[in-house]
C-alpha cells in the first residue's frame, strides 16, 4: 500500500490511510470487548479481567485475539466451564505457545517485501528470520533487545551487522517491533512468548 499511495501524488482522489492492525485500548475498547465476548455471550461469561489479560497478550491484534479466543472456547466446552477468567487466558497462552507452528506467525516476516525496488522475497524473509532467531535468544536469556545484544546472540555469519539496524527499522515500521529509546519490544507479547518458548527452535529447524 505505501508504494500505491505514493504513486497517487499527482491525482485528485488520493487514497486515505486507515490502519486496521490493532485495536486501541483507549478509543476502541468497547469494540474489542464485543469482538471477544459478543459471539459467545449466551454460552460463556468473560470476566473483565480476562478480556484485559487477553488484550495485554495481543496488544489488540484481531488475528491473535481470535486465535487465542478460539482455544479458550474449545477448552471451555471440553471442561464444561462457563466462566472465563484470567487463569483460562494464561493456560491458553501457555498451550498455544507450545502447539502453534510457524505458519501462524510467518506473515510477520514474509509480508511487506517490496519487490518493486528489487527485494528478493526469499532472501528478505530469510534475513528477517535470522534476526528473529537472535531476538529469541535475547528473550530466553532475559536480555533486553538491543542492537548490541542481537549481535552478541546471532549465530549466522550470513546476518551481517550492518543489516541489523535496517531490519529492525523495517520491523518497527511494520508494527512487529517497537523502538523504545533504543530498546526494542515485541509489539504482540504473545508472539514474543511463542518465540521464546518454542518458536526459536522451529525457526532454526525451518
Amino acid at each position: 500500500m505505501p508504494f500505491i499511495m505514493s504513486a497517487q501524488g499527482d491525482q485528485l482522489n488520493r487514497f486515505t490511510h486507515v490502519p486496521l492492525d490493532y485495536f486501541d485500548k483507549v478509543t476502541e475498547w468497547v469494540d474489542y470487548n464485543e469482538l471477544v465476548t459478543g459471539p459467545i455471550r449466551q454460552f460463556l461469561r468473560w470476566h473483565d479481567a480476562a478480556v484485559a489479560r487477553l488484550f495485554d497478550y495481543t496488544n489488540g491484534h484481531p488475528f491473535y485475539t481470535n486465535l487465542i479466543s478460539s482455544r479458550i472456547y474449545r477448552t471451555a466446552c471440553e471442561e464444561r466451564d462457563a466462566e472465563i477468567t484470567s487463569e483460562e487466558v494464561d493456560r491458553a497462552i501457555d498451550t498455544l505457545s507450545s502447539d502453534l507452528d510457524i505458519n501462524s506467525f510467518s506473515h510477520l516476516w514474509k509480508d511487506g517485501v517490496n519487490s518493486a525496488i528489487g527485494d528478493d522475497p526469499e532472501v528478505t524473509s530469510l534475513q528477517r528470520c535470522r534476526l528473529l532467531v537472535s531476538i529469541g535468544r535475547c528473550l530466553r536469556k532475559s536480555s533486553s533487545i538491543t542492537v548490541e545484544n542481537i549481535i552478541e546472540n546471532k549465530n549466522s555469519a550470513a546476518l551481517n551487522q550492518i543489516e541489523i539496524s535496517p531490519l529492525l527499522t523495517e520491523f518497527c515500521r511494520r508494527d512487529v517491533l517497537e523502538d523504545v529509546g533504543g530498546v526494542y519490544e515485541v509489539k504482540v507479547p504473545f508472539f514474543g512468548n511463542w518465540l521464546q518458548q518454542s518458536g526459536l527452535n522451529k525457526l532454526i529447524a525451518d
